[in-house]
């Protein structure tokens, strides 16, 4: 009898440690979706007026430009 119980509570654990990690993901998710990542400014020169994540939007780019990543 002692093994079935001992299974027992090694099955409720894994249970709970399966829902706090749901529930801590589905917190997370939803705290980082509020987080603006657009912005719009008076347009540059060279850019569209819209930023992203600080950057401004450029009109045109050519592959010569990829290298800022």
């Amino acid at each position: 009898m002692p093994l079935k119980t001992e299974m027992n509570l090694f099955t409720l654990m894994r249970f709970i440690f399966v829902a706090l990690t749901i529930a801590t993901s589905a917190a997370l998710a939803q705290s980082g979706s509020n987080v603006e990542r657009y912005r719009h400014l008076p347009a540059s020169a060279d850019g569209i007026g819209k930023t992203y994540m600080g950057r401004e939007i450029a009109a045109v780019m050519g592959w010569q430009g990829a290298a800022w990543c």
